[in-house]
């Protein structure tokens, strides 16, 4: 089997499996959210009052209730780390295809993905070390990141 068959067949199975992961997580986030919703509508038409209602907001029990509407967040460390990664893995997958396409004219696409590739994973590093910056300029970041 030819290598440009192999590349597209296993491109294919990443796509489709990055499109279900996605749904799924969509679906598992909407589901969570609708759930939230339920329980908070609930217990919000217990209270007699909107003086009932303004005691409750008011104390602890309310305080956590309004955290847990809070979307689900991922912490800045985690998604600037994950920026890192998919850069330092495009950017060593895009010089590997361009040097395996190099010298081969049946492999000419590689050198162009290859390029696309090592440029994109360039961009996702240059945006982490721009986050990374602008955290610690704006005091988001005190120091080495525990």
């Amino acid at each position: 089997m030819p290598a440009t068959e192999v590349i597209v067949m296993g491109t294919f199975f990443l796509v489709i499996g990055w499109v279900l992961r996605t749904l799924l997580t969509n679906r598992r986030r909407v589901k969570i959210a609708q759930l939230q919703t339920e329980v908070q509508v609930k217990l919000i038409e217990r209270f007699g009052s909107g003086a009932e209602l303004a005691e409750f907001m008011g104390g602890e029990s309310g305080k956590r209730l309004l955290e847990s509407t809070a979307a689900e967040r991922v912490p800045y460390q985690q998604r600037i780390l994950g920026s890192i990664q998919a850069g330092i893995i495009l950017a060593v997958t895009g010089a590997a295809m361009a040097w395996l396409g190099e010298g081969h004219h049946d492999l000419e696409g590689f050198v162009f993905l290859g390029i696309l590739a090592c440029a994109v994973g360039i961009g996702f590093l240059l945006a982490a070390g721009a986050a990374m910056l602008l955290s610690k300029k704006w005091g988001l970041i005190e120091g080495p990141v525990d």
